[in-house]
């Protein structure tokens, strides 16, 4: 409570009742009025430092979801800047090629001192496209085929900030590709073995061999085996066993007919 005169004022606090005078009472008003100043001041940076956890905690999250799908694309990424300093590597990319953070890239993949002439991160600065080509890169254990893919990265109105680059391991799919290479050969090869079986056989009137192409008589399953997929089991027809073994013929016959 505070009972004013003319001269000075009474101050009651704690109990107690104190005189201040005028000027002294200019100085208490100040005084009051800073505190509720600063008072309310941080009240407002309680309120702009609980905004900013709550942000800063969004932002993380965030981050966390776009590493979730950044690693379930299962491939290396990294960011270089226009001058090919290397600006981030997720998970993938760091295991393929190590940590190479703040290096140029031709210095940390290639060993030299000038970018790589085929550099497509260079060819996307340059128009503005997506470029992919394919290179054999060391890795830990030795050496594998990657199929590298790099994107723009532009800023709000357009410009190109960045390079974003793939690195896709294809060891797998060169694999396939040269398994379907050698069985088309060998499909090949097999079409062109039947092939020889076309057009005119000399063949013997009498013991039906059958001569090759290098002028030598071979039995007509033998050929045929040869010159194709062919495999002969071996029998005997009505007829020759009646002209070879008529005994046994009749009794067959007789057979027959019971």
């Amino acid at each position: 409570e505070t009972a004013k005169t003319a001269t000075e004022s009474q101050v009651f606090f704690s109990g107690h009742t104190y005189r201040i005078g005028a000027e002294r009472l200019q100085i208490l008003d100040l005084l009051l009025s800073t505190y509720e100043n600063a008072y309310h001041q941080n009240r407002e940076l309680l309120v702009t430092q609980t905004k900013l956890r709550q942000s800063h905690e969004r932002l993380e999250e965030e981050k966390a979801k776009t590493e979730s799908i950044i690693a379930a694309i299962g491939d290396g990424i990294s960011i270089h800047d226009r001058n090919l300093t290397i600006l981030y590597q997720n998970q993938i990319h760091v295991s393929y090629f190590g940590d190479h953070r703040g290096e140029k890239c031709y210095q940390a993949y290639a060993g030299i001192a000038s970018p790589c002439q085929s550099c497509p991160v260079l060819k996307s600065f340059a128009d503005g496209r997506i470029h992919t080509h394919e290179t054999i890169m060391p890795v830990a254990g030795g050496s594998s085929c990657f199929e590298i893919t790099a994107s723009p990265l532009r800023h709000a109105n357009g410009g190109i900030i960045a390079g974003i680059i793939v690195a896709r391991n294809v060891d797998q799919r060169k694999k396939l590709e040269r398994e379907r290479e050698d069985l088309i050969g060998d499909l090949q090869e097999a079409l062109a073995n039947i092939k020889t079986l076309s057009g005119l056989l000399p063949i013997c009137a009498s013991c039906k061999k059958i001569r090759d192409d290098k002028g030598y008589w071979n039995q007509i399953e033998t050929y045929i085996r040869n010159h194709s997929g062919a495999t002969f089991t071996h029998g005997i027809c009505p007829e020759c066993i009646e002209k070879l073994y008529p005994d046994v013929y009749e009794r067959m016959q007789a057979k027959n007919k019971g």
